[in-house]
């Protein structure tokens, strides 16, 4: 059951605390406006935010908890900063020094093509200002610094409206920065391989959100990359058998949505990353291509070191026991016979010497 969200509007008196690798801070906030029973002037608010900036206003969604060691304090879901929502308060907002050259009348030529959401069509589309007899220049400026201003405070809002925690957020935006929403838009699962931590339900909780249909070959192959990357890592093989990875991640898709998907689409989607060059197929066995180059890498070495150890002498027997003796004797380590049988026999290959 969905709990009741309340809100707290005020300025920011001071950042008590602040982490900047997740987002996560502490505020003291002069209420100015609130939902909830409050007889201070005053109230800790806690949560993932961006670029937080003392004396503005802003807005916070959540909850009062009572913290075990600080009393009562607020903790804030998600935020908004508060902006003009008004002609004359956007007009005034755009000729501020924060955008220098933006007089009030071009201020107002921006307000009066875009309307009240002018700054969130800015930021979606820069193209939106062309026409204006705006130069280039200025275009660039006024781009530049609303996404300094508000840039980062979109992203960590949009993520927190995904419901990411706050260390979750913060490797989000510490990888894509300010494209962070763009790339999710874009491909939810591209989270699956830069972001440690999120696997493939998560990212199709995403995609759902955003309409991305069940049968989509972005979404089939997502759950192809997902399963390959845990059948290698869990079992340590480096490649896995076709049918099997196609069950898989055919159980993998419909236990994430319980929708049934069709097997050949899983093929194609498989035939797809090849051409895109993540992954290698070579007969029934497929490879993630990281794997697969790695596997290349090091028989390339072995090789090297093959052929330079067949112009040099194999060991004698006898030495190589005495090089386990003295292994022993300085690692404190006691092999049984059968270990020192095999180690015997890889060190009398050439390319140990």
């Amino acid at each position: 059951m969905d709990r009741h969200e309340d809100s707290v509007t005020g300025r920011v008196k001071s950042i008590f605390f602040q982490n900047p690798t997740n987002f996560f801070k502490i505020l003291l906030i002069d209420i100015t406006a609130t939902t909830i029973t409050w007889t201070e002037p005053d109230i800790v608010v806690t949560g993932t935010f961006g670029d937080i900036k003392e004396d503005e206003t802003y807005t916070f969604t959540g909850h009062v908890i009572n913290h075990p060691k600080y009393g009562q304090e607020f903790q804030a879901d998600n935020y908004h900063v508060d902006q003009p929502t008004n002609k004359t308060g956007l007009i005034n907002y755009l000729s501020s020094d924060k955008f220098p050259g933006i007089g009030p009348k071009t201020a107002e030529k921006i307000i009066d093509k875009l309307g009240v959401d002018a700054i969130n069509q800015i930021l979606d589309d820069p193209a939106s200002l062309e026409g204006l007899g705006i130069t280039a220049a200025k275009r660039k400026m006024l781009v530049d610094n609303l996404k300094t201003n508000q840039g980062m405070e979109r992203v960590i809002i949009g993520l927190n409206d995904y419901g990411f925690t706050s260390n979750m957020a913060g490797r989000i935006y510490q990888q894509y920065r300010n494209d962070a929403l763009e790339v999710i838009k874009q491909n939810p699962y591209q989270l699956i391989n830069d972001i440690a931590g999120i696997g493939f339900t998560r990212a199709d909780q995403i995609a759902a959100k955003l309409n991305i249909a069940p049968d989509s070959q972005l979404r089939l192959g997502g759950a192809v990359m997902d399963t390959l990357q845990r059948l290698t890592d869990g079992e340590g093989d480096t490649f896995v058998e076709l049918r099997t990875l196609v069950t898989q991640t055919l159980d993998l898709l419909e236990r994430a949505r319980n929708i049934a998907v069709k097997p050949d689409d899983v093929g194609q989607a498989i035939v797809t990353l090849a051409k895109d060059n993540e992954l290698v197929a070579e007969g029934k066995r497929i490879s993630p291509k990281r794997l697969y180059d790695s596997e290349w890498q090091i028989a390339r070495q072995l090789k090297g070191l093959a052929e330079a150890g067949a112009k040099a002498e194999e060991p004698e027997l006898p030495d190589i026991e005495k090089t386990l003796a003295e292994v022993q004797a300085d690692t404190g380590i006691a092999y049984d016979d059968v270990q020192k049988k095999q180690l015997s026999r890889l060190y009398a290959r050439r390319f140990f010497c």
